[in-house]
C-alpha cells in the first residue's frame, strides 16, 4: 500500500496476539481498526498450514506488493517440499495461544528440525474436554514411532516436560463435536549435533612384512566413516579403526570422512611406512662327516635379512659369529641350530645334521682340506687332515706369497698386506681357488 492516509504507521501498529495479526488502529473522525498479515503473521499462518495438514489458506490482494517481496518470499519459503522446521518454537491447538480450540478437529503434524539430536518439549498450559478430546504425542517422525509416557493426554493431564530420543516429534490432536477449552500452549527447542571432526593416527609407521598398521580413529562427532588408501589393502573401509596392510615400504596417501546428521569433515594425510622383511636362515657346513681327533666343522651362513646370529653345535657349545668354526672332541650325532634374527622381525631358525666319526671308523689317509671363509678379508682357517706339511699361497700370475708349515687339525692364516684378487692354496697335490676381499 502507498499509505498516502499516512493511517498505516508504526505509531498506529499493534500485535493481536489472541488472534496472531498485526492491526493499523487509528482515528480520522471515527475509531478504525484494520487487521492486516505483514510479514511474520503471514509467516505463522503459512507454518499453521504446515503442522496442521489444513487444506488451504485465502490470500487477498497479495498481487498488490507494490514491489515488496516478503510475502511471495513466506510461501517460497514455507509452501515447498524443502521447508525445514526452525529449531525452537511454540506449539498450539487451532485456536491458536489465548483462544480455545474447535468442534471436530483431527489433524496430525511433525517437527523435525535439521541436524536435531533430540528435542525438549515444556508444556505451559494444557486443558481438553476430559475423555472425550486427546492429544496424542509420538517419539518420532510419525504416528507409528512409540507414544511416550502417559500418551494420550485429556483433561489437565499435562505432558509437561520431556526430551525425545531422536530429532523428530509427532502429535495428533482430536476433539469430538461438543465442548471446548483452552486447549494447549507449548514450547520447544531442539538439541543438535555438532559438525564432526576428522582426525586420526597409525599405531605404527615401521612392521614386519605381512603384519598390519591399525589407523586411529580420534575423530567426533561422527556417525559413520568412509576411509580410503592410495595402496594396501583395508580390513575395512567403513569401520571406525581398521587395519591396514602395506605390501612394502613407501609413502601412503589415507583419507578419513567423517559423517554425521550436521555434515561431514575429511582429513587426507601421508605417512611413510617402513615394512621389514623377516629373516630367513640359510645355514651349510664343509663336511656333514668328519672324524677326531682333528674334528674340525666350517659352517657358512647364508641367511637373509638378519643382523645377529646364534649357532648352537650340539655338544653344549655356542657361537655368535656370522660363518664360525669349531672343533668337536668326541665322536657321534650332532644336531647344529642356527637362529638368524633382526631387531624388528623376530628369528628364524634352520639345523643341520652332522656325524662325528672316532679314528678308525673313517680312513684319515684320504686327504680332507677345506678353506673357510671363501672369499675372505686375509684372516682365514684351513682345515685339513695331515700336519706337518706345507701351505703355500700364490697370486694369479705365480708369485709365493706366503709359505707355513700345517698345525694340527687346523691353521689360521694371515694376509693382512695382501691386495684384493684371486689366490690359490696349495697343500700337498691340493689346490684351492680362494678370493681376498
Amino acid at each position: 500500500m502507498n499509505n498516502t492516509s499516512g493511517n498505516y504507521s508504526a505509531a498506529n501498529h499493534q500485535w493481536v496476539s489472541d488472534a496472531q495479526t498485526d492491526a493499523f488502529i487509528y482515528n480520522n473522525g471515527s475509531y478504525n481498526q484494520c487487521l492486516i498479515s505483514l510479514d511474520s503473521a503471514w509467516r505463522k499462518r503459512l507454518e499453521h498450514v504446515n503442522h496442521t495438514g489444513i487444506a488451504g489458506i485465502g490470500i487477498w490482494a497479495l498481487g498488490y506488493d507494490n514491489g515488496y517481496t516478503e510475502l511471495w518470499d513466506g510461501i517460497n519459503d514455507y509452501l515447498t517440499d524443502c521447508y525445514a522446521d526452525p529449531c525452537s518454537g511454540v506449539i498450539h491447538d487451532f485456536g491458536g495461544p489465548e483462544k480455545n480450540y474447535y468442534n471436530n478437529e483431527d489433524y496430525t503434524w511433525t517437527i523435525a528440525p535439521p541436524g536435531a539430536t533430540s528435542i525438549d518439549v515444556d508444556f505451559t498450559m494444557f486443558d481438553v474436554e476430559t475423555d472425550w478430546d486427546y492429544l496424542y504425542i509420538f517419539d518420532g517422525p510419525d504416528d507409528q514411532s512409540p507414544q511416550i509416557v502417559g500418551s494420550p493426554f485429556t483433561g489437565t493431564n499435562s505432558p509437561g516436560q520431556f526430551s525425545t530420543s531422536g530429532g523428530a516429534l509427532t502429535m495428533r490432536f482430536y476433539s469430538d463435536g461438543a465442548t471446548v477449552t483452552p486447549g494447549f500452549l507449548a514450547n520447544y527447542q531442539c538439541q543438535t549435533q555438532p559438525a564432526p571432526v576428522a582426525t586420526f593416527s597409525l599405531n605404527s609407521q615401521v612392521i614386519c612384512q605381512g603384519d598390519s598398521i591399525q589407523l586411529i580413529n580420534t575423530s567426533t562427532d561422527g556417525d559413520t566413516y568412509s576411509w580410503t588408501t592410495s595402496a594396501g589393502g583395508l580390513s575395512s573401509s567403513a569401520v571406525q579403526s581398521p587395519f591396514l596392510f602395506p605390501a612394502s615400504s613407501a609413502t601412503y596417501t589415507i583419507g578419513l570422512t567423517v559423517n554425521n546428521s550436521t555434515g561431514s569433515d575429511q582429513s587426507i594425510q601421508q605417512f611413510y611406512i617402513q615394512v621389514d622383511p623377516h629373516p630367513v636362515a640359510i645355514a651349510d657346513v664343509s663336511n656333514s662327516v668328519i672324524g677326531i681327533p682333528g674334528g674340525v666343522a666350517g659352517f657358512t651362513n647364508s641367511s637373509q635379512n638378519a643382523t645377529d646370529y646364534y649357532w648352537d653345535f650340539g655338544d653344549g657349545s655356542s657361537s655368535q659369529e656370522v660363518n664360525p668354526w669349531h672343533a668337536y672332541s668326541s665322536g657321534g650325532n650332532y644336531t647344529v641350530m642356527l637362529v638368524a634374527s633382526n631387531q624388528g622381525c623376530g628369528g628364524d631358525t634352520t639345523y643341520i645334521d652332522l656325524k662325528v666319526s672316532e679314528a678308525g671308523i673313517i680312513n684319515l689317509t684320504t686327504e680332507v682340506i677345506e678353506l673357510y671363509p671363501n672369499p675372505n678379508n686375509g684372516q682365514f682357517s684351513v682345515i685339513h687332515t695331515k700336519t706337518g706339511e706345507r701351505i703355500e699361497i700364490f697370486d694369479q700370475i705365480g708369485r709365493l706369497i706366503l709359505d707355513q708349515v700345517a698345525s694340527d687339525g687346523i691353521t689360521m692364516i694371515q694376509l693382512p698386506n695382501a691386495a684384493s684378487g684371486i689366490y690359490y692354496l696349495k697343500y700337498r697335490d691340493r689346490s684351492i681357488k680362494f678370493e681376498l676381499q
